[in-house]
């Protein structure tokens, strides 16, 4: 996927586009730099609410309920490859300038099943290589060499604040089903505001998912004022005002 793009100025008159709700305008409008050169990226709302707006208080049922409105108004289009679903976005080029002096790059296959190529590029001198459906990494280090990280996994990392024993946790991540992924998604935003992460506090990654601290009640941090003088934080740390 590309590390940023420039959308055209037209995309805020698209009839198709204006028909949509603000919260899935938005999420449409930050899809785009999450595909690859061809509008393509995975089409579940699991990964699209870990890749794309893991931070913003949306459920995954939120995220599929918006795509379904991109749907009906024709902006982006599902289609499956092997049993895996995947998204196209549709007049992907109306709103994209490519650079003529740079290939664009393929890390899905298209609705016909195939790995899309670019033929307005001269690509006379460039390897090709051979992309898989399922985009992985490969660990690194001497623990996490040979391991294969699951897209998946790698955004819950990406969002995770604590990054310590990856291949651990990775083990633990692999038993969890569908729902216990979705809920956490849906949690580590919200946690963020926990007084005891606020203070420092947070879980190894292997011990949230192994203590199951999605399900955890969040306590959020408010200042507890003792005194005219002081002002105690849920820290227990005192800010002293300067009279």
């Amino acid at each position: 996927m590309a590390e940023r793009r420039m959308l055209s100025k037209t995309i805020s008159t698209s009839r198709k586009v204006n028909r949509l709700s603000d919260r899935a305008a938005l999420l449409y409008t930050w899809m785009i730099p999450h595909t690859d050169d061809f509008g393509h990226m995975e089409g579940d709302a699991l990964s699209i609410k870990a890749k794309v707006v893991p931070m913003r208080s949306i459920t995954v049922e939120e995220v599929q309920e918006d795509l379904d409105l991109m749907t009906s108004n024709e902006v982006i289009k599902f289609y499956e490859v092997k049993g895996e679903r995947y998204i196209e976005i549709i007049n992907f080029d109306s709103f994209q300038t490519f650079r003529s002096d740079r290939p664009r790059r393929a890390e899905h296959p298209g609705i016909d099943g195939n790995i899309p190529v670019d033929t307005q590029t001269d690509t006379t001198d460039i390897p090709m290589v051979d992309i898989a459906p399922h985009k992985v990494r490969e660990g690194k280090g001497s623990k996490g060499k040979g391991i294969i990280y699951t897209t998946e996994f790698e955004s819950f990392w990406k969002i995770y604040p604590k990054k310590v024993g990856k291949s651990k946790t990775f083990e633990l991540w692999k038993r969890l089903d569908i729902t216990e992924k979705k809920k956490i998604f849906e949690d580590i935003p919200k946690r963020m505001k926990d007084e005891k992460w606020v203070a420092g506090f947070i879980k190894d990654p292997e011990r949230y998912i192994k203590n199951q601290q999605w399900e955890d009640q969040i306590i959020f941090t408010r200042p507890l004022f003792n005194s005219p003088g002081s002002i105690k934080s849920s820290g227990d740390k005192y800010i002293k005002k300067k009279l």
